[in-house]
């Protein structure tokens, strides 16, 4: 496996970060290992951690009933997710759930604010990143909602 900054390196969203800044902020982020198959978070639990995949892939999905669930996205090494949640403190809006074998890097609100007072800048840096993400996510998600509107609509009316 490649070195967490080597992995946030190849990332464009953390391009602003100076390799001192990356080993200051990788210092707040705590290692975990998962199996293939094991729940890393689950939809409607506290939001207590952002985590970043270091190696292997994450299915995100949304459960609609007890019997099923919406797959929504599938990440990789480099990138995120947790950022709803941690920020706001809401529960968790969707499940996480390794794909392969997974090694990921978590940071815990109670260390985000140590962050926050230690780097003040290398905070901003990550809350801007963390807003670009939810704003672009959220904007995938409004065009999948419009489609799927849009598909309903034309068959109700055909």
């Amino acid at each position: 496996m490649k070195t967490s900054a080597a992995i946030l390196n190849k990332n464009p969203r953390f391009a602003d970060f100076s390799a001192a800044e990356m080993e200051d902020f990788l210092s707040y982020f705590t290692k975990e290992s998962y199996i293939a198959g094991e729940l890393i978070l689950r939809e409607g639990d506290k939001g207590d951690k952002f985590s970043i995949i270091a190696d292997g892939e994450v299915g995100i999905s949304k459960d609609v009933n007890e019997q099923t669930s919406l797959f929504l996205n599938n990440l990789k090494a480099g990138d995120f997710f947790g950022e709803m949640a941690i920020l706001t403190g809401y529960p968790r809006s969707a499940n996480a759930k390794a794909l392969t074998a997974v090694a990921i890097l978590s940071i815990t609100g109670e260390r985000l604010d140590v962050m926050k007072k230690a780097h003040p800048a290398i905070f901003g840096k990550f809350v801007w990143i963390m807003a670009k993400t939810v704003s672009e996510r959220m904007y995938k998600l409004e065009e999948r909602l419009s489609g799927i509107l849009n598909a309903s609509l034309s068959e109700n009316f055909l």
